[in-house]
């Protein structure tokens, strides 16, 4: 059994003879919030972790060897190429992890509200897409995704077979491009795939802008685009997020307001 603390730390239990077998901590830290086998990769033993490292990440995690194998970034998480080193609690001292965060006033556990900066992925769910166009499974598919929800009110489709296939199922404003995702190769052991945000995306705004400064649209139009939108997005924090694969695939999410979308 392997279960993820608030303090972004992980255990691994052996439930027959009732130990501990180890213990590592994801830098910096923060609350773990769901824990999934990978689908398609580890056989088992690689595990996909929300929370514990840095806000708006994913990471995977080989249990055998301790060691992040893919990492997920979010449009809101800053792109720089840190450290992905497992904390060994086991080999700390057993004063270390309480002084730790005693000594640290500026950690604390996540609140769920998101900001411009930071938020986290409150919640994943797994699946593996092995189903062919006429309805049969194809055994031999090694082609996953993961579905991520957090406190910016997206929700995500992560293709772990081709990271330029991914894409924000809900969420996205009126006037904001669809994001980019691509992938790169740090270390011969560590991938990480990563969110960006259109480059285009000022410049079409600025045409926006400038076609209803000079060719007055039709504001009824705007408007009925605008309620679309929040009818198809989330107004709050996203808790929770589910897969529904019969009778037909569907994504089920909910957030904070008691709000349940389903996006088939």
């Amino acid at each position: 059994m392997l279960l993820g603390t608030s303090r972004g730390i992980l255990d691994l239990w052996d439930l027959r003879f009732l130990l501990r077998l180890k213990a590592w901590g994801l830098p910096p830290y923060n609350s773990i919030k769901r824990l999934s086998i990978h689908p398609t990769r580890g056989h088992g033993k690689w595990v996909c972790v929300a929370g514990g490292t840095s806000h708006g990440e994913i990471t995977v995690w080989d249990i055998d060897k301790l060691q992040c194998r893919e990492v997920y970034r979010t449009n809101s998480t800053q792109d720089t190429l840190r450290n992905y080193d497992a904390y060994r609690i086991d080999d700390d001292t057993p004063e270390g992890p309480l002084g730790r965060f005693a000594v640290d006033p500026d950690h604390k556990l996540d609140s769920g509200s998101a900001t411009s900066t930071e938020w986290s992925v409150n919640s994943i769910a797994v699946g593996k897409d092995n189903v062919r166009p006429d309805g049969s499974v194809d055994l031999k598919s090694n082609g996953g995704f993961i579905l991520s929800v957090g406190a910016d009110r997206k929700v995500r489709f992560w293709d772990l077979g081709k990271a330029e296939a991914s894409m924000v199922v809900s969420g996205l404003d009126v006037e904001e491009n669809k994001p980019t995702f691509s992938s790169s190769q740090i270390s011969p052991s560590l991938i990480i795939t990563t969110e960006r945000r259109s480059t285009t995306g000022s410049q079409n705004q600025k045409e926006v802008s400038k076609k209803r400064a000079t060719g007055r649209p039709s504001r009824q139009a705007f408007i009925s685009l605008q309620q679309e939108k929040l009818l198809k997005n989330h107004l709050d924090a996203v808790l929770d997020v589910a897969l529904i694969e019969s009778p037909f695939a569907m994504v089920v999410s909910v957030d904070r307001a008691g709000c349940i979308n389903i996006f088939a």
